[in-house]
């Protein structure tokens, strides 16, 4: 019941001091929101498990080389399910586009192809119909199709009775089997059909042809250390069977929950510390507010003393009080969290695995009250400290004022120095990712992104062989590049700066070793067509570029500079010969004409890499998947129109999709950076704008409560330039020492952020000193403020203040 008494005078008194209530509730909803907010994220993307049957069992499974992780072969999988005991199941799979032909436009559909026991790795259950069964990934089995839930309410209104009808997907019937549940958006976010993996003859007999993907289901009980050093044993047989193929190999092992989350881990510890650093400085903040407003209290904390109040109750009514201003200021931080949420998750969307999981459920919630009681316990502790240990007799003397030194109020300068301190590490974070984008948007990409458009379309295989599918693209580039305005056109199978494509492995050159399984000779390779390389203004180095006359003579390559300087050391790349691609006997011998100046072909972060570009007319279904790259002049919005107008009357069934810019992928690909940074900046400048407020606070209360011995120094002649100099000098004192405290702790947690970093150094000493030297200045500013209003003090009023 005392407690509850004591809620009831701490929000009474609230009511009275609507001014000190609205500051401390504003300050503390924004920090709790902030960390309400990044909490949900951080919850829905690193804690909370998978959504399927025993996800800490599910694992990705690689093979690697050295440091480099990669795709499996059709036989090395078969072996790999022969020979394991740590398995219940290892299924594979592969991301692709299929286009649904649907009145009255074809639709591109993100499409997975997976083995039979993809969903019972996974361990899903549809929700309609069925999953595959064993065989039906075999060639000549009957083609089938499941739906998501979310194609299947859209496109077929949740009616039940699709299950057996049957769909066309690239030009052929599909007969759809199952439904799967929303949840299933493995392996990404979007997924709308899965069809049976269905290899090729050359696939399932070629060990070299690195295709799959492969996720396990380990048996209960078995440890990812057992599957990992059972599945190095078996790698290790392999490569004494076939060395040509598997020299170097072995098996890398990661739960797939690690394998979706790990590259955004870095970023979101750093956003869950920041938003930490902004409710330290908000508890700071509120902590003097309430010290100050003690101060006001003294006389009211006597008396009650006087009559009899112990000093533990004392110090728990303050406690309440501060608690009471918390959990009011949690509750609009669950408030401001809950608007926020929703544009940070379409912001960060994109690029942040398991984004459409992000809520505020009842562990968020729970969080937030945690995080409540504990800043209201951490603001109020050292006021109701204070105030239960005042003197009685001293404090009705006075009357409520004090006429102690500024240096006696050394509470409140070691929380405005806590404040400044935390600022200026995240000012300090914040700078060296601005510094790290900054580097980043001045890369050379080795092409011009300006007056591009890009979009993507896909062939389906089975109407249109490789070289029908050079034909079409043929045709279509002639037509594009008779229309208005466009300077170029080319084509190719991946587009650069794309981090979630690569396609790559060993060439064989002619008077070069073999370098089988050698990470460094692991050469991107693309496929192209003639004009590709003028659409993108990409240099020509030396030799020729590709002619319309390759398409029908013998086979070319054109090779990046990187990769020719590696082939120089044995003398000049130009007139040597890839041998042994593909599987056409003219393909044999594949003259290299041409060098062509060096792309970032996995983001402007990574460097670039060794290549290949091959003609787009090669025996390979890699080129039935192609991206348009169209080089315009002027506006390119019309331009789509016209394009897809092209394609239609060369084929009805077939569409153009991921209409985008060059210049958008660029942007893209250092997306997730920018979104770190702006979130950062923003708690650094709220943080700072805090510190501020404190600085500002804590001048104030010194003045307010020096002003008789202000008074008596203007009485006694001081100068007010030297009073203001008294003041200030508090204020550089306080801005000094949180600098100093801020720059050691900056240096220690920046190396935090080193993964976050692009050229720029952690340590980085014009960082460093911008930020000290902006954050100084503003703490001047602030501090000059009080300091101001001591010259408009009245030493005869000063003098009658008791």
């Amino acid at each position: 019941m005392t407690l509850l008494r004591d809620f009831r005078l701490a929000f009474r008194g609230l009511l009275k001091d609507k001014a000190f209530a609205f500051v401390a509730v504003f300050t503390l909803a924004l920090a709790i929101g902030a960390n309400c907010a990044v909490f949900s994220v951080i919850d829905a993307v690193l804690l909370r498990p998978l959504s399927y049957k025993n996800p800490d069992r599910i694992v990705r499974v690689w093979e690697a080389v050295g440091a480099f992780t990669g795709s499996v072969s059709v036989p090395n999988l078969q072996d790999w399910r022969k020979q394991n005991t740590t398995f219940e199941a290892l299924a594979a799979y592969q991301s692709e586009d299929l286009i649904l032909r649907a009145d009255p436009n074809p639709q591109r559909m993100s499409a997975v192809s997976v083995s039979w026991d993809f969903f019972k790795v996974l361990g899903v259950q549809p929700l309609l119909g069925r999953v595959f069964l064993p065989g039906e990934d075999a060639p000549g089995a009957a083609k089938l199709v499941i739906l998501s839930e979310g194609l299947w309410r859209g496109q077929y209104n949740s009616n039940p009775g699709v299950i057996g009808q049957s769909v066309t997907l690239n030009g052929e019937p599909h007969t759809i089997v199952g439904i799967m549940p929303a949840y299933l958006n493995y392996p990404a976010p979007g997924t709308q059909v899965w069809v049976p993996l269905v290899p090729t003859p050359r696939q399932i007999s070629g060990r070299g042809e690195h295709f799959l993907n492969v996720i396990g289901r380990l048996k209960p009980g078995v440890s990812i250390d057992q599957a990992q050093q059972e599945m190095i044993l078996i790698a290790r047989r392999l490569e004494q069977q076939y060395p040509a193929n598997q020299a170097g190999y072995t098996v890398r092992i990661v739960k797939l929950q690690e394998q979706l989350v790990g590259n955004v881990r870095p970023t979101l510890v750093a956003l869950f510390g920041a938003v930490g650093f902004v409710l330290l400085i908000a508890c700071a903040n509120v902590a003097n507010l309430l010290l100050a407003r003690s101060r006001a209290r003294r006389r009211e904390m006597a008396l009650r003393t006087a009559l009899g109040a112990s000093r533990s109750h004392l110090f728990q009514q303050f406690l309440t009080e501060s608690v009471a201003i918390a959990l009011v200021g949690g509750l609009a931080g669950v408030v401001l969290a809950k608007i926020a949420l929703a544009s940070l998750v379409a912001w960060a969307g994109p690029y942040l695995p398991r984004a459409q999981e992000v809520t505020l459920d009842l562990q968020v919630l729970a969080f937030s009250i945690i995080v409540s009681l504990l800043t209201g316990v951490v603001c109020g502790i050292i006021p109701g400290m204070q105030s239960a240990n005042e003197d009685i007799q001293v404090a009705l003397k006075q009357g409520g004022t004090s006429t102690s030194s500024p240096q006696s109020n050394w509470t409140t300068g070691l929380l405005a120095i806590g404040e400044i301190s935390a600022s200026l590490v995240l000012l300090i974070g914040a700078g060296l990712l601005m510094k790290s984008i900054l580097r980043l948007e001045h890369v050379d990409p080795g092409f011009q992104a300006q007056n591009v458009v890009t979009m993507k379309m896909t062939l389906p295989r089975d109407r249109y062989k490789p070289d029908a599918a050079a034909r079409f693209y043929n045709e279509l580039r002639q037509r594009i590049l008779r229309l208005p305005g466009v300077q170029a056109v080319g084509l190719v199978s991946i587009l650069p700066v794309n981090k979630d494509s690569n396609y790559n492995g060993d060439l064989n050159v002619e008077g070069l070793p073999h370098f089988v399984n050698d990470v460094t000779w692991t050469i991107e390779q693309r496929f192209v067509s003639p004009g590709y390389f003028m659409a993108l203004n990409i240099p020509l180095v030396r030799g020729r570029e590709f002619t319309e006359s390759d398409l029908s003579g013998a086979r070319v390559a054109v090779i990046s500079e990187k990769y020719a300087r590696m082939i120089s050391q044995y003398g000049d790349p130009l007139g040597r010969h890839i041998l042994g691609e593909f599987d056409d006997p003219s393909a044999a011998r594949i003259e290299i004409v041409g060098i062509v100046g060096d792309v970032h072909q996995m983001g402007l972060d990574v460097p670039s890499r060794p290549e290949a570009y091959f003609l787009n007319d090669v025996p390979t279904p890699i080129v039935n998947n192609m991206n348009l790259v169209v080089r315009a002049v002027g506006d390119t919005d019309g331009l789509v129109a016209a394009i897809r107008h092209e394609i239609a009357s060369l084929d009805p069934d077939q569409t153009a999709y991921d209409v985008s810019t060059m210049q958008t992928w660029v942007e893209s690909s250092i997306s997730g950076q920018r979104f770190a940074r702006s979130l950062i900046q923003l708690f650094a400048i709220l943080g700072t704008l805090l510190a501020v407020v404190g600085v500002y606070t804590v001048l104030s209360y010194l003045v307010t409560q020096h002003t008789r011995e202000i008074g008596i120094r203007l009485a006694l002649g001081a100068q007010r330039s030297h009073v203001i100099k008294l003041v200030l000098n508090q204020g550089v004192l306080v801005g000094a020492a949180g600098l100093t405290i801020g720059i050691v702790g900056a240096l220690v947690l920046t190396r935090l952020m080193s993964s976050m970093l692009f050229e720029v150094k952690s340590y980085d000493l014009p960082t460093f000193a911008g930020a000290s030297l902006l954050l100084f200045a503003v703490v001047l500013v602030a501090s000059y403020v009080p300091a101001r209003r001591t010259t408009t003090v009245d030493p005869m009023v000063a003098l009658r203040q008791d």
